[in-house]
């Protein structure tokens, strides 16, 4: 984790980077001791967003309570009970149906959750994923048969 500050750092001042995404950080190498590394790794991501300014996204896995249906929990993320107390804000996002399921020309429904933030309200909200774009979009409030159906009008 002390790498990913040097890194940002170099970037920064490189390419002036305007936010960090670290995608699955259970995978940084972190040593033996998974959780203890992927506390250390959080910390450490604090602090380089603190110190560089820009914000940083990281994204973990759900352990396998997840996989027991209904609506994510914050307290769900892999081995990793440290993300939430260094985080300012937390989005959970899931679907109720797998994308294999939704057919040609048809938007999954995914619903977002803020679990925290820390400088503001907690919300819930739905979207549609356009996978075939990799896009995220609104769904129209002014036909609820269709935003019901999932489906783009």
């Amino acid at each position: 984790a002390q790498d990913i500050r040097t890194i940002v750092r170099r970037e920064k001042k490189k390419n002036d980077i305007q936010a960090v995404f670290v995608d699955h950080i259970q995978i940084l190498d972190i040593g033996k001791d998974i959780r203890e590394g992927l506390t250390k790794a959080s910390m450490e991501l604090r602090r380089s967003a603190m110190e560089s300014n820009i914000p940083h996204f990281i994204i973990a896995q759900l352990n396998r309570d997840a996989d027991k249906g209904g609506r994510p929990q914050a307290s769900q993320i892999k081995e990793f009970d440290q993300a939430f107390a260094d985080a300012d804000a937390m989005i959970l996002l899931w679907a109720q149906q797998e994308a294999s399921e939704i057919g040609a020309g048809e938007c999954l429904t995914v619903k977002f959750s803020i679990a925290k933030n820390r400088n503001g309200p907690i919300a819930e909200a739905e979207m549609w994923f356009d996978g075939a774009f990799m896009k995220f979009n609104s769904i129209p409030e002014q036909n609820e048969d269709v935003a019901e159906q999932g489906e783009f009008i």
